[in-house]
């Protein structure tokens, strides 16, 4: 992915270098939030070196990103809004 695009509908292999997830209590309605930060890492023909960005994780995939282990390879596949819809680890 080329930066300063942003993600376009499609898949994109990256690799895993760090998981956040955690919780908060939504001040307008007391419910409980769930997120998750997924840290990558893919290839940029305009970085010397590896590219990294933080994907925001929408509660919905949070299950199968406690699956994966920093150092997993995925397939990060955005939908036409530019948001992760799904996340499957390479095998």
């Amino acid at each position: 992915m080329e930066q300063g695009k942003g993600p376009e509908k499609g898949r994109y292999k990256m690799r895993v270098m760090g998981i956040k997830v955690g919780s908060f209590n939504d001040q307008a309605t007391g419910k409980l939030i769930e997120y998750c930060h997924l840290h990558v890492a893919d290839q940029d023909k305009n970085v010397k070196g590896e590219a990294v960005e933080v994907l925001k994780i929408s509660s919905t995939l949070i299950d199968d990103v406690k699956k994966l282990v920093p150092g997993d390879k995925v397939h990060v596949t955005y939908n036409k809004f530019g948001r992760v819809e799904a996340i499957s680890k390479v095998s």
